[in-house]
């Protein structure tokens, strides 16, 4: 039946299976691709993104708060971080962003920081609440 079949439609060429030198080579550039990639996000996320800790809070008054914290990033990069002050329910009276600017004579990558912040009502925490580059 399949001659038959052959010489009415033709017959169609088997084609050769790719090699193992192929697959080896394809994977190969994939291992090199995966790897330059999770270097490249890791190494550019890292740099460019600064983290923080807060240090402690004080309650100054009903009107204002303050709060200590560190924040490491590059000393050439200004740096944004955003302070917040919350009441008992967790919800913001307060909200201060403070820039970290870039220093070319400090080494340090470390600053530690106090800042007041101005609030709507009695505050239970401050924290920061984010930290970004400007660049």
């Amino acid at each position: 039946m399949s001659t038959a079949l052959d010489s009415r439609y033709g017959r169609q060429k088997q084609r050769k299976p790719l090699s193992t030198r192929f697959w080896v080579a394809v994977a190969a550039l994939a291992a090199v691709l995966a790897i330059a990639f999770v270097w490249w996000a890791t190494s550019s996320e890292s740099a460019a993104t600064p983290e923080f800790k807060d240090i402690g809070h004080e309650i100054i008054s009903d009107d204002e708060v303050s709060l200590t914290f560190q924040v490491v990033k590059d000393p050439e990069v200004t740096a944004v971080c955003a302070v917040k002050a919350l009441d008992s329910n967790r919800a913001p009276v307060g909200w201060k962003e403070v820039t970290l600017e870039s220093s070319d004579s400090s080494d340090s990558r470390v600053t530690q920081l106090t800042e007041n912040i101005k609030v709507l009502g009695p505050a239970t925490a401050v924290t920061v609440d984010s930290c970004w580059s400007t660049e």
